[in-house]
């Protein structure tokens, strides 16, 4: 009976690290970034977006973590709180990646997500990556490599 509850309580904090999620909206960045020098003055959308999911700063939101934030609803609420306050299309579509791709990473943990929360507890998408694990910091090698790649490939000039 103790290890079930010890191993419900190490598996409800699995989740992907920040700077993996972080170097997730870089990739993102670097995207937009190659291909329209201009999305530079909207370079932080892709990563407060990526990172807007883990509101679970203040201790009221912990217990809501994984309920209200990582799910297609909130997304919606974000996606139109930053149209009302009229943000240019091209950083709404960088916030909006940001915060897809935090939730694509999380599906790849031992704990998952449930993507239409709180309706519904399925689909519990999961994969097999533990946080802070080799392969956690494999993902975050391999995004930031790629947008090294990117950034050197990308033309000069604005």
């Amino acid at each position: 009976m103790r290890r079930n509850i010890n191993n419900n309580v190490n598996s409800a904090i699995k989740r992907m690290q920040k700077k993996t999620h972080l170097a997730f909206g870089l990739l993102i960045f670097t995207i937009f970034f190659y291909f329209d020098k201009q999305s530079v003055i909207y370079f932080w959308a892709p990563f407060i977006g990526a990172v807007v999911p883990d509101l679970d700063i203040l201790e009221f939101f912990r217990k809501w973590h994984r309920v209200l934030f990582h799910n297609i609803i909130f997304l919606w609420i974000c996606v139109i709180a930053l149209w009302l306050i009229r943000l240019p299309s091209v950083a709404i579509e960088m916030f909006t990646l940001g915060f897809i791709s935090h939730i694509l990473l999380d599906c790849m943990t031992v704990t998952g997500i449930n993507i239409l929360q709180p309706f519904s507890q399925e689909p519990n998408i999961k994969w097999f990556i533990e946080t802070g694990s080799w392969m956690d910091y494999a993902v975050f090698v391999l995004l930031v490599f790629i947008s090294g790649i990117i950034l050197i490939n990308s033309p000069i000039g604005v």
